[in-house]
């Protein structure tokens, strides 16, 4: 007999052998019947339940830990529900993953008509039973089953990703026993799946009020040069904690504007902020400077109340056309020469602004559920002799990470004009932190801007201006623990947008997207033990941080130096899956193409920004932190293209290690009567009336900018988020045009924007 039949043999004897096996347990369960009697339903129900084809839908921060629970530590696949399928009439399962707003209600209701029945769905997270913390927001629906039915509820702000799995075994039961009626996940339930330490930590919150006499941080020396060159269009001057602010008349904006750019050197807009007084509207153009973030004017634009209309800056500035849709949609405020003034964050038939002082929260609101004849307005219809064709890529997409929508024109393959439109995930940010109170209410809500583990980062933009308002200084201990957990987070972040941008190029669900959040899970696991959160830490405090470091100490720090040891072997991995690739540079060089001065024009920052060759970085521009007291470089490529913007983010992983291990060796040392972790911040805060301040940080996107204006009580009067990813995403169609299909996705993923932060 031959090798071959030999080992033949054997595997077929040993194929009867395992047959056997099975066969005798089989027996011991049934008899000696070959049949398995069962009825037609429970087998039905058994074959769904055992393989459920999961939808791929992302809607808010719970989607990051969703993510999680289908990658490497958690693979949901062993439960019988395996990779997520990116069309709805794929799939029978969809997990509704955060907050639902009026204006994507309809989109998901539709999502949901088109999968084939029988289909369930597991609502995740606070926002799917009531609207979550943002509830009272004018634009959140209150709760998933007001537009779909849910069949199990997993509760949390998110839910960790046991508690999903666990939710989805539930789902499992009541589809194998025919069960219909919705159910919540208890609680006491979770306790016993998780195997997790039930450690508490203590907030331990300073009330004792400093009483000495605080110094202001700037001077408010005055600027005759300025003044000088703005000659008669200013009609008055005011003075803002972080820079002096000049009042010009309306109908004189852009003359204003350009004089400022061209002979003052201020080419960087940040931020404009829209707002209404008892007497007049007022529009707020935050200026800088690129090469010198720290010269800083205020451009203030008041107009009348009966009719609030004032010139455009987006002749001047591009990245003003978002903003003033921004303010026109949510204060009311008209602005002259701009391009395309529309509502830009809520539904078109939205009646009223809804941060306005007369705007009515009550009034009912249309939201349309009905399919329209044909959902092309007639300007994106092609011309009949034309070669275009208009295509929508999303809200739901796999590639737009997150309910964002791309009106998208074709010309053949390529790519004639592209369009952005956002909104879908606006939960009220601003008027929620408007209703909030500036001592305790305010700083849980940061976390959910960038909600991808940037939440530290977030914190700090808000803890940043209300501190420089209120005069609050923070201990140098404390600076420390902020300087080390927010370059943690930017890890986190980094990480995550090298794992999905690569699932944007290459399509490859099982390579470097698992490997990245296989890095991530060890972050996040640090961060736990820090703040007792993977993804919504609310550790920053007003004049420090909630708690000091866990204990035992030494043990905490050696997780995070195990960490760094490990970092350089990962990012070499990284290096040779990704940027060694020939196809993925073939995919990515010389793609997305962003020149510097189209990147300032659109007030882009950020490895955005830095990958076009800027070299901006607020960290060392803006000192604030540890940072000016630690050795680390500022990153920049010249590339302009995809492929640069990935180096920036993986080198920046590297600048942000050399940061922490500094950090951790400075904490390691630190004497233990001098580790003050909050200064005396009084226990209600009421900046002086008529304060004003716009203070910002580098985050993990970009520059994270708050604005804010104090009445006198201990809320803000005008809370404005300057969201790094809204103005970056404004750069796409520059980026795109004449490019290819995949070209478009891969420069959207080379953005790494969140929906969250984008539409706030």
């Amino acid at each position: 007999m031959s090798s071959d039949n030999t080992q033949s043999t054997q595997e077929a004897r040993m194929g009867e052998g395992v047959d056997a096996r099975f066969n005798s347990k089989l027996r011991e369960a049934f008899g000696s019947s070959p049949f398995i009697l069962t009825k037609f339903d429970q087998f039905m129900n058994w074959v769904r339940g055992s393989s459920m084809f999961m939808l791929q839908f992302g809607i808010a921060c719970c989607s990051i830990e969703m993510m999680h629970t289908y990658a490497v530590k958690h693979d949901l696949d062993r439960f019988g529900a395996g990779v997520p399928r990116a069309s709805p009439r794929q799939a029978d399962v969809i997990i509704v993953p955060g907050t639902i707003v009026s204006k994507f209600a309809p989109r998901m209701k539709r999502v949901y008509d088109q999968m084939p029945e029988p289909k369930f769905v597991v609502g995740m997270g606070s926002c799917t039973i009531s609207g979550g913390p943002f509830q009272e927001g004018y634009n959140v629906i209150k709760g998933a089953e007001e537009v779909i039915p849910v069949d199990i509820h997993v509760p949390g702000c998110p839910p960790r990703p046991e508690a999903l799995v666990y939710g989805i075994a539930k789902l499992q039961e009541r589809i194998a026993n025919g069960e219909t009626s919705p159910v919540t996940v208890k609680p006491y339930e979770l306790e016993q799946f998780s195997e997790l330490d039930d450690d508490e930590l203590v907030q331990h919150l300073a009330d004792r009020i400093d009483e000495e006499e605080l110094v202001m941080r700037y001077d408010w020396a005055e600027s005759p040069v300025l003044e000088a060159l703005l000659g008669d269009h200013v009609i008055g001057r005011e003075r803002h904690r972080n820079a002096e602010a000049f009042v010009v008349r309306p109908d004189e904006v852009q003359d204003a504007l350009f004089l400022l750019r061209d002979e003052a050197g201020f080419d960087h807009c940040s931020c404009v902020t829209a707002q209404e007084y008892e007497d007049r509207y007022e529009s707020i153009y935050h200026l800088r400077k690129y090469d010198d973030p720290t010269q800083e004017v205020g451009v203030v634009v008041p107009t009348a109340t009966d009719a609030p209309v004032s010139e455009s800056a987006e002749p001047v500035y591009r990245t003003a056309d978002w903003h003033e849709r921004e303010a026109y949609d949510l204060v009311g405020i008209d602005y002259d020469d701009h391009p395309q003034l529309e509502r830009i964050l809520l539904p078109e038939t939205w009646q009223g602004h809804p941060l306005s002082l007369d705007y009515d929260q009550e009034q009912p609101q249309v939201v349309t559920f009905s399919e329209h004849a044909n959902p092309l307005n007639e300007d994106q219809r092609a011309e009949a002799d034309s070669d275009t064709m208009f295509v929508n890529i999303g809200p739901h997409h796999p590639a737009t990470h997150g309910v964002l929508h791309l009106k998208t024109t074709l010309d053949g393959e390529q790519v004639a004009d592209v369009e952005s439109d956002i909104g879908y995930l606006h939960r009220c940010e601003e008027q929620i932190c408007q209703n909030s109170t500036y001592r305790h209410q305010i700083m849980p809500y940061p976390d959910r801007w960038d909600y991808i583990s940037a939440g530290i980062l977030n914190e700090w933009a808000y803890a940043r201006a209300a501190e420089d308002m209120a005069d609050i200084d923070v201990p140098e201990y404390a600076q420390v623990i902020r300087t080390m957990s927010a370059e943690l987070c930017r890890i986190a972040s980094h990480m995550l947008a090298l794992g999905t941008f690569a699932l944007d190029v290459y399509g490859d669900f099982t390579a470097i997207f698992m490997y990245a959040t296989r890095d991530r899970e060890v972050v996040q696991n640090i961060l736990e033990d820090l703040t007792g959160q993977r993804l919504m830490f609310n550790y920053l405090r007003l004049g420090g941080v909630a708690w000091d470091l866990p204990e035992p100490r030494e043990e905490f720090f050696e997780s995070i130096r195990d960490f760094l040891e490990d970092l350089p072997e990962k990012l070499e991995e990284y290096h040779d899956l990704v940027t060694s690739n020939e196809i993925f540079q073939m995919r990515c060089v010389d793609t997305g193409v962003l020149e510097p001065e189209i990147a300032k024009s659109y007030g882009a920052t950020g490895p955005v920004a830095r990958g076009s060759g800027i070299d901006y970085d607020l960290r060392r521009d803006d000192p604030y932190g540890y940072y000016d007291e630690l050795d680390w470089d500022v990153i920049t490529e010249e590339g302009c293209d995809n492929y640069a913007r990935v180096l920036v983010r993986l080198q920046e992983v590297e600048e942000s290690a050399k940061i922490i291990e500094q950090c951790v060796d400075l904490l390691a040392e630190w004497p233990e009567e001098d580790r003050t972790i909050q200064s005396n911040v009084p226990r209600t805060l009421k900046p002086d009336p008529d304060t004003e301040i716009y203070r910002s940080v580098e985050g993990a996107k970009g520059e994270l900018g708050i604005y804010m204006r104090s009445d006198g009580t201990e809320k803000p009067a005008r809370f404005k988020i300057r969201s790094p990813c809204f103005s970056n995403l404004q750069t796409l169609p520059e980026m795109s045009q004449g490019e290819y299909i995949p070209d478009l996705i891969a420069s959207l993923g080379s953005l790494d924007i969140v929906l969250g932060e984008v539409d706030r």
